[in-house]
């Protein structure tokens, strides 16, 4: 950090305190130019250097190709002040490099890259190499490509405010970049989990309201079941997927199973699901998420002292909510043309998963107080065993993770009937 820190600080106004997901790009970037930086400045320095020694090469080449074989005669050519013997000195010279042991008083300042190619521009013509290395037109304007990249590399260190200004250019540049990116991945991902389910077919499907008004749901159950077993006897592949509810609207949650692998478990007849919460022909045709259970309606036929617990998609919920706040329903007269008003008295409560009575309908008080009184108590916190039993097992089929011992012991009052194995898979 203290070294992101130290570098950015060096351009002003591009550290930002605490905020290292935005310091690092420009840091990584700065890095990235300097390096880049350093690699131009040593190509161009080669190239510079490259001019001499190349002239340099080819005189001591031409040289050595007419010596003479004379030991003491080749050594002695080097020497004088004779127009070979210099030519000779410059060509060795261009390829020695001086190295010193002397140390600086100071700090020394960090120099430019004009004016180290000046010092070696110097250090040449003290040698002489331009004159007697045979530098012609073409190596000159080679040289002078250098200096004119070292003038430019020169200007920009003395504008910083241009530097500056690339930088944050660039900085916001790849700001907007890794914004786009994490926006298509999000998009991806939410596509991605939404392809995972099947959602085709879920327009809901209307039912008449006069269904809560029958004195038993038994017969139309007992015609999904018989619907059933003659699926099962035909051997049909996936029996419960071949199940037609119609009007009814609803079926035991006891026939659930969502694929082949997933066993049924013997939940408590009192539970129907809604078609409109899952029908049976989704079943096996792919994984599809089930809707949460936001609420349920707790339904006592008026005819039979039996109690359902109705398991609906939350539209439903809403509408049946409508119905008993309204206090009456639409039925059709005997035309089938005309909706008429009819009072509901039907015995229905909303209640939620865990139980909390939202809104009940008067027959409903009526039942849990058949002495005239108003069965508050009961509306809010007052459950007997069977809906305690009821509730704790749509929990369960809700994926809920947390039991109380008491919970638990609901739950196995009405699963026990099933291995644990079949517990566990489904």
């Amino acid at each position: 950090k203290n070294k992101i820190q130290q570098d950015l600080k060096a351009v002003p106004e591009l550290f930002v305190a605490g905020r290292w997901e935005v310091n690092v790009p420009p840091w990584l970037l700065l890095n990235s130019m300097h390096s880049e930086g350093l690699q131009a400045v040593q190509l161009n320095l080669q190239e510079f250097h490259n001019v001499f020694r190349k002239r340099a090469l080819a005189a001591l080449q031409a040289d050595a190709a007419h010596a003479v074989q004379d030991s003491e005669a080749r050594a002695t050519r080097f020497a004088g002040d004779g127009e070979s013997a210099l030519r000779l000195q410059a060509a060795i010279g261009v390829f020695r490099e001086g190295v010193s042991h002397d140390l600086e008083a100071g700090i020394a300042e960090p120099k430019s890259f004009r004016d180290v190619l000046s010092e070696h521009m110097a250090n040449y013509e003290q040698l002489g190499a331009t004159s007697r290395l045979s530098i012609d037109e073409k190596d000159e304007a080679r040289i002078r490509l250098v200096q004119a990249r070292a003038d430019g590399a020169g200007a920009s260190q003395d504008s910083p405010k241009k530097t500056r200004g690339g930088l944050e250019e660039q900085r916001e540049q790849q700001q907007e970049r890794e914004q786009q990116q994490q926006q298509m991945k999000e998009r991806e991902q939410e596509e991605e989990q939404m392809s995972q389910f099947r959602r085709d077919d879920e327009q809901p499907l209307p039912w008449l309201a006069t269904v809560l008004s029958k004195a038993s749901p038994a017969p139309a159950l007992s015609r999904v079941e018989a619907m059933l077993v003659q699926a099962r006897e035909s051997n049909m592949e996936f029996p419960f997927s071949t199940l037609v509810i119609g009007d009814d609207a609803f079926y035991p949650l006891a026939l659930f199973h969502a694929k082949t692998s997933q066993p049924q478990l013997p939940f408590p007849r009192q539970i129907l699901v809604s078609s409109n919460y899952f029908r049976p022909h989704w079943a096996g045709l792919g994984d599809r998420r089930l809707k949460n259970i936001s609420l349920l309606v707790d339904w006592r036929p008026t005819a039979s002292g039996e109690r359902y617990l109705l398991v609906l998609s939350l539209a439903e919920a809403e509408t049946i909510r409508r119905l008993i706040h309204a206090g009456e329903m639409g039925i059709y007269d005997s035309t089938g043309l005309k909706v008429e008003r009819q009072g509901l008295s039907a015995a229905l409560a909303v209640r939620t998963l865990g139980g909390y009575l939202l809104d009940a309908t008067p027959a409903f008080r009526e039942v849990l107080a058949p002495t005239g009184g108003s069965g508050q108590l009961e509306l809010v916190s007052g459950m007997d065993e069977e809906l305690s039993s009821c509730l704790q097992c749509l929990r369960f089929f809700h994926g809920e993770m947390f039991f109380s011992e008491a919970e638990l012991r609901f739950v196995m009052s009405s699963l026990s009937a099933a291995p644990m194995a079949d517990r566990k898979l489904f």
